[in-house]
């Protein structure tokens, strides 16, 4: 049963993982038809923090109390966060 956790856990943040992808695309695409800089390559960085946590997560089996897996979880949380308020009003033109 501890596998079938831990194989769901890793497509759990697989599937996490290809949304921030499509993310990454999106900042992309816009940076290439509106001229405009997003630092669409910032979002390998939420990205590999992110999976790196869930991997962890995935081998270590327990993700309650494990400091490493919530620290990388936290820092790709919060980076993915800053990224996509930067996305955002880059793409309104900061109105709200």
């Amino acid at each position: 049963m501890d596998w079938i956790s831990r194989f769901l856990t890793l497509i759990a943040w697989g599937g996490a993982g290809v949304l921030i992808f499509l993310l990454y695309r999106i900042a992309h695409f816009y940076q290439v038809t509106s001229g405009q800089s997003t630092r669409y390559r910032l979002f390998v960085i939420p990205l590999a923090l992110l999976l790196l946590g869930g991997l962890r997560y995935a081998t270590v089996g327990d993700w309650n109390g494990d400091v490493i897996g919530n620290t990388l979880q936290l820092a790709g949380g919060a980076a993915l966060i800053a990224m996509s308020l930067f996305l955002v009003r880059r793409m309104t033109g900061g109105r709200r």
